[in-house]
């Protein structure tokens, strides 16, 4: 079993707040509003992120795994992965480990990034149980939306506007929304399969 989670969060938002004003085609200036659209902003990205399987903005994960896989890859979700910072492991003595990821290759050009060893190289023997190999990692398209697939900035900006238009139906900070069916079609073909 895997999950995978956000160690540090993205620095900034593919849509910026007053291009999603505009698009929402919010002209006053409002504390309370720009908190909304902020808040829309967050959320959209999210969303994005999670249905496409696919991170937008520089983040950093980790993965976390019970064990290594046996005879493949690790495989990276939430890509695309710019680099891999550590592969950690305990060890058959209950002690963490730091792998040599010298001894590895990384596989950063695929949609679903890869971590095989090295030719005569194998995986190293962790512990038996519950959470004993974590991968950190650094991912997204880079630091600002200018990075980003067009395409998929219209897809955010078209389901903050719904989402602003349509706000008796979305509780702000109640999780992620669903995506509006326009911003799904504009996201599809980014969509990372396993």
């Amino acid at each position: 079993m895997s999950r995978c989670k956000v160690i540090a969060a993205p620095a900034a938002e593919p849509v910026l707040l007053d291009d999603a004003k505009t698009w929402a085609r919010i002209s006053h200036a409002d504390d309370v509003e720009d908190a909304l659209v902020s808040a829309l902003i967050r959320s959209a990205r999210t969303a994005a992120e999670h249905y496409m399987r696919r991170s937008l903005i520089t983040q950093t994960r980790e993965l976390v795994l019970d064990q290594f896989p046996l005879a493949c890859a690790i495989r990276l979700p939430f890509g695309p992965v710019q680099s891999v910072e550590s592969l950690k492991y305990i060890d058959s003595n209950g002690v963490e480990q730091t792998a040599d990821l010298a001894d590895f290759d990384v596989d950063t050009e695929s949609d679903l990034a890869r971590i095989l060893p090295r030719f005569g190289e194998i995986w190293p023997i962790p512990d038996e149980g519950l959470n004993k190999v974590r991968v950190r990692y650094v991912a997204g398209y880079g630091d600002d939306g200018d990075a980003v697939p067009a395409d998929i900035v219209l897809a955010i900006r078209m389901h903050i506007t719904t989402h602003y238009e349509h706000r008796e139906d979305f509780v702000v900070g109640a999780g992620v929304a669903e995506l509006p069916s326009t911003s799904k079609m504009l996201l599809n073909p980014y969509v990372i399969h396993q």
